[in-house]
Order: C-alpha cells, then sequence, then structure tokens
C-alpha cells in the first residue's frame, strides 16, 4: 500500500478542495484584496514549506520572497498615503515601463528558449545522422 494513501490526501486536499475553496473566497473579496493574496501566495508556500516539511531556504529564495513582499506591500502603502489616480501622462509612463519590463523581457525569453532548443535538436539529430551513417551506435 505505501504511500498511496497520502497521495490520494494531497490530491484531494490540494488538487481538488483548495481550488474550489479558492474560487469561492475569491468571489467573495474585492479584486484588489484578491489580487496582494494571490501575489503572496508563493511567500505563503515557501515559508510552510520552510517551517513544517523542514525545506532547505537559500538567500535565492529568500530575495525572492523579499521582493514578492515588497511588491505586494508597495501599492499597499501607496493606497493608505490616499493615492490619486494616475493623469494620462502617469498612466502612460506606466504602461511603458510594464510593457519593456514584462513584454519585451518576455518576448527576449521565449526568443532564447526557442534557439536553445533548436541548438538541442540539432545536436540530437546530428549525433543521429552520425549514428546512421557510420554505424556506430557510441557516436555521441
Amino acid at each position: 500500500m505505501g504511500g498511496w494513501p497520502w497521495l490520494a490526501a494531497a490530491v484531494a486536499s490540494g488538487g481538488m478542495a483548495a481550488l474550489v475553496l479558492l474560487m469561492i473566497g475569491l468571489t467573495r473579496m474585492p479584486a484588489s484584496s484578491a489580487a496582494l493574496l494571490l501575489n503572496a501566495e508563493g511567500v505563503f508556500m515557501a515559508l510552510l514549506a520552510w517551517f513544517v516539511f523542514r525545506e532547505n531556504v537559500d538567500r535565492r529564495i529568500a530575495i525572492g520572497m523579499a521582493a514578492i513582499v515588497a511588491g505586494g506591500t508597495n501599492p499597499c502603502t501607496v493606497i493608505a498615503l490616499g493615492a490619486t489616480w494616475l493623469t494620462l501622462r502617469g498612466l502612460a509612463g506606466a504602461l511603458l515601463i510594464g510593457w519593456v519590463a514584462y513584454g519585451v523581457s518576455l518576448a527576449l525569453f521565449v526568443v532564447a528558449r526557442a534557439t536553445s532548443a533548436w541548438r538541442e535538436r540539432a545536436r540530437t539529430f546530428g549525433r543521429a545522422d552520425l549514428r546512421c551513417r557510420t554505424g556506430d551506435s557510441a557516436a555521441r
């Protein structure tokens, strides 16, 4: 029997019940609060893994958690200080920063992944072609 009951419990609780409860909770709260909670979900999961399951947390993970918390704290601070709506110029600047920070970096990431994937395919097919031509099964 082994770990099957534990696996079934994990799937039932984390894969089904948690998602249903998440959807119910999201429909009953304002979008701004839901967005902040969803951003903090990664931090909560990392802390849970660290304290409950004794997972290793190195400097990279700690910096990532701190960045997530800082990103969620910034909008809360601005709202608490009585933020006003952006002007058209401020909105254009924010959209430009978002386009550069997210859009361009995502496009470059996709191009880099595609390039490395094509190189790997070429190496793999090149090896297969070499094996077929030489009859050498050890060609790598």
